[in-house]
């Protein structure tokens, strides 16, 4: 049978989470918070679509009207589920980076690239359609700045460090389980 072979020696005790690392988390839990109240943003936004049809359309039209209120809870339904999954991944992407596991890292930097895809895909649509809300614009430079900065602290040698210790860590934890069992 092959052995295991022990992992290089951590120092025995848990990894220190470094302040890159703090600092990372604290700015995903700020970023599910800015979805959250994302989720009223596009409400209002909704909310100002829906007086624009109402002036173009009249608002004496039954059928309009409800038309016009079908669309704009149904828009906001898809509003406030596109959000939840958003904050998933946010906490998610925090509680595993404060975890120390690499893949994190790495599917954080993925999700931030997206983000910045799918923001800068919506703004454009906005402003070819002239239907740019400034508080949107707004959110979506403050969320691409946020993510820019996780991303940074999330690379620096001090994190890389982290999360090397943290594996090693799990690594020893393991062989040294394996080791108790036989």
């Amino acid at each position: 049978m092959d052995q295991i072979e022990p992992p290089a020696q951590s120092s025995g005790k848990p990894a220190t989470r470094p302040l890159t690392i703090k600092l990372a988390v604290i700015g995903m839990w700020v970023g599910a918070l800015m979805t959250a109240l994302n989720v009223l943003v596009a409400y209002v936004e909704t909310i100002a679509a829906n007086q624009t049809l109402y002036e173009d359309y009249g608002a004496n039209e039954v059928l309009m009207d409800r038309l016009v209120h079908t669309g704009v809870w149904l828009a906001v339904g898809i509003a406030a589920a596109l959000a939840f999954v958003e904050i998933v991944l946010w906490v998610t992407m925090a509680l595993t980076n404060l975890h120390g596991f690499k893949w994190a890292r790495i599917v954080a930097t993925v999700l931030g690239i997206l983000g910045f895809l799918i923001s800068a895909g919506g703004l454009a649509t906005s402003v070819i359609y002239d239907a740019v809300v400034a508080v949107s614009v707004i959110h979506a430079i403050v969320t691409q700045i946020l993510s820019v900065a996780i991303l940074v602290l999330l690379w620096r040698p001090g994190s890389s460090a982290y999360y090397q210790a943290r594996t090693l860590d799990r690594a020893q934890r393991v062989t040294s389980e394996a080791a108790s069992i036989r």
